[in-house]
């Protein structure tokens, strides 16, 4: 839903369905390969935060053992 709110101007979460349906009808929105493009790079920034935010910790552990 968050995805498609941003691809789709103007349009808030509550608009994309009915609270009858489910999320699968969502499937029906037509997507650009170039915004196909951009989610898949969400999720890679995601993944690099998580590997920085785990070394943070793993570095503070070897402070604190010292």
């Amino acid at each position: 839903m968050t995805l498609l709110t941003l691809f789709r101007h103007g349009t808030t979460g509550k608009e994309l369905k009915e609270v009858s349906e489910t999320w699968e009808c969502l499937q029906q929105f037509w997507i650009l390969t170039e915004q196909r493009d951009i989610m898949k790079f969400f999720n890679i920034m995601y993944e690099c935060n998580d590997a920085r935010d785990d070394y943070s910790r793993q570095k503070e552990k070897r402070h604190a053992l010292k």
